[in-house]
């Protein structure tokens, strides 16, 4: 148990007296009884000791009366500004009919005081002090508890709460009237009254809301009990479970944010597989045609749509990834690349745009711009892609221009500035932060733009993630200038020709056979074309389902299984599974390396659980399948 403050050491004891003669007897009862009390506070009216009241509760309120004072009217005003005040009544102990009669009319308690047997006395005030010292202790309890005792009296609509029950309910003088509870808190007590009328004991969960304030819920347990009379009455405690309900709603909250992340990931590997699928057709496709080394105008055309495929799978990427992208969990390449060959190239994809609506481009890129740099290339690539594209969708007219710089950024590392300038509609200067949030667009009624409001969004955190920065400068009306500022890092004089030596140098051929399970035409024909023109002896075998790829590998004994997931009928799981099971070694024991769609596969470790050897992401590119198959095909089926 706590210590008592000096304050409450001090115990306070406030005498109604009309006369103020026996405060001098009373107090010296009280030191007698070893008790440490301030000096009593006489009053010599109920008005004067209820002022005392409001101004602070009392240990102890000692009240002489006088003759004909009505003793349940004193009660009653004295509980209305102390609801738990503790009360006794001081008579002469020459007069103890008095003191009967006052306990048959609802006096708590009667103490005795006169001239003799003082030992008597000092022990009655102590004990009535110890109780309430008790009374403390307990209502100390149940703050700590958030428990509140309290007693409704349905017939006359009154309640008596005690202090820890008011603390509970929030201190609302508004609540309580007169001694009556109106609003939320009379709900709640007819709401107990109509269950303890049907059950006689009440032990449930409630709830109660208040407007403007958050809602809270209380544990109710109370009886109905008859007193003296034959008067109902309610009884019991109230204890304030609101943070257990708040934890129980964050945990519903928390499995429903798992659950809702599931179905999204369900729904963003099927948009994947949709949209991933026809693109590496695209470029599978034109990379075979390229191979074919096509005359001039047609190869340019060719290597366009390789190229804007290419773009088009790193913004599918983006958006399919965006959550990962604001979480800053999107990994960046480390690849050595030409910027100006990167924007030369985005001059060629993009010419089109600008030309269709008969606007002027200039492109300038300074002299101290290096060759060579080390960084993501892809996307810088979707950086520039989605603001060149931005400046031509927004200009009616004029002109479109890219200027590019290098800038010092120390440590072995360079900086390059791109600024990108149209003469387009401009914006707002009340909009030009919310253009780089997420979805955020810029209302014009006078022109209609197609667009999700995500292309700034994703290009912010790109750069921002790569160390960099973008900003804009606009006038509405005049048009607007995009800046771009990245770091890369500087590749020393002669590290790209040893990678490109290295890249030269003879790759084993494989010469065995190689089972290819894919139900999607296009794709077959870009596998099966691929495979034969870097491998032309090595068998190529296609299967269009999971079950006929079964029965092939019975017939042709594969060295290795290209396996697409998503299949009708028998899928690639359950055909890997299979495989997996078979009582041939050899057939058990073939690499079977997944061919996916699905940019989320990558995110879990289901693959490897589910018996696949690895795996390839589509679009693959054509050196990144020959790397891995080669891998795990067995040496002897290899030629240098």
């Amino acid at each position: 148990m706590r210590g008592l403050s000096a304050e409450e050491a001090a115990l306070r004891v406030l005498l109604v007296d009309e006369r103020k003669v026996i405060a001098d007897r009373v107090e010296s009862l009280l030191v007698e009884a070893g008790l440490p009390v301030n000096a009593i506070r006489a009053v010599g009216d109920l008005a004067e000791g209820l002022e005392r009241l409001k101004e602070k509760s009392q240990a102890l309120v000692l009240v002489r009366p006088t003759a004909g004072m009505d003793i349940s009217s004193v009660l009653r005003q004295i509980r209305a500004v102390q609801p738990q005040q503790r009360i006794a009544w001081v008579v002469d102990s020459g007069l103890p009919e008095q003191g009967m009669a006052m306990l048959r009319e609802g006096a708590e308690e009667v103490i005795l005081i006169g001239e003799s047997d003082a030992w008597s006395m000092s022990r009655a005030l102590r004990c009535a002090l110890e109780r309430w010292q008790y009374s403390k202790t307990l209502e100390d309890l149940q703050t700590m508890a958030r428990i509140g005792f309290w007693q409704y009296y349905p017939a006359r609509n009154e309640i008596v709460l005690s202090d820890p029950m008011r603390h509970l309910m929030g201190n609302n003088p508004e609540e309580i009237v007169d001694g009556q509870p109106v609003g939320p808190l009379r709900d709640l007590l007819e709401r107990i009254q109509r269950v303890a009328l049907v059950r006689r004991q009440v032990d449930i969960d409630t709830r109660v809301c208040r407007e403007g304030r958050d809602d809270q819920y209380f544990h109710v347990q109370c009886r109905m009990v008859t007193q003296g009379g034959g008067e109902t009455c309610l009884q019991g405690v109230l204890q304030d479970v609101t943070d257990r309900y708040q934890a129980e709603e964050l945990r519903t909250a928390r499995d429903l944010a798992r659950q809702t992340a599931g179905i999204r990931e369900q729904f963003m590997a099927g948009i994947s597989h949709e949209m991933r699928t026809p693109i590496n057709a695209i470029m599978g496709l034109s990379q075979l045609l390229l191979a074919e080394e096509p005359p001039g105008e047609k190869r340019d055309m060719i290597r366009s749509i390789r190229d804007a495929s290419d773009i088009l799978l790193g913004i599918v990427n983006d958006i399919l990834e965006f959550s990962a992208i604001r979480a800053g969990k999107i990994d960046f390449r480390d690849e050595v690349f030409s910027p100006t060959g990167l924007v030369r190239d985005l001059e060629r994809i993009l010419g089109p745009k600008w030309q269709d609506k008969n606007l002027h481009w200039h492109l300038e890129i300074h002299p101290d711009v290096p060759e060579r740099v080390r960084g993501d290339k892809l996307r810088l690539n979707q950086i520039l892609f989605n603001l060149i594209g931005n400046a031509v969708k927004f200009t009616i007219k004029g002109r479109v221009g890219l200027y590019v710089e290098a800038f010092d950024a120390g440590e072995g590392r360079v900086g390059l500035r791109f600024r990108i300038e149209d003469t387009g509609v401009g914006i707002p200067l009340e909009a030009r932060q919310s253009i780089f949030e997420d979805f955020g667009r810029v209302s014009r009624p006078q022109y209609r733009f197609e667009g999700t409001g995500l292309g700034l969004a994703i290009t912010k955190q790109l750069a921002e993630q790569q160390g960099g920065r973008i900003w804009v400068e606009s006038e509405e009306g005049i048009g607007s200038t995009f800046y771009v500022a990245l770091t890369y890092g500087l590749v020393p004089d002669g590290e790209e020709e040893a990678e490109m030596a290295e890249s030269e140098e003879p790759e084993a051929v494989f010469q065995g056979s190689i089972l290819v399970v894919e139900d999607n035409r296009l794709n077959q024909l870009v596998a099966r074309k691929t495979l034969e023109r870097q491998w032309p002896h090595a068998t190529v075998i296609m299967a269009e389902s999971g079950k006929q790829a079964l029965d092939l590998m019975e017939l042709y004994r594969p060295d290795l299984v290209l396996m697409d997931l998503l299949m009708p009928g028998m899928d690639g799981w359950e055909a890997t599974r299979n495989i997996r099971n078979h009582e041939d070694p050899a057939i058990r024991n073939v690499p079977i390396v997944a061919m996916t769609a699905n940019a989320y596969i990558t995110l879990d470790n289901q693959l490897k659980s589910q018996g696949f050897t690895d795996y390839v992401l589509k679009p693959f590119e054509p050196e990144q399948l020959f790397h891995t198959i080669l891998q795990y095909v067995p040496i002897k089926k290899l030629r240098l």
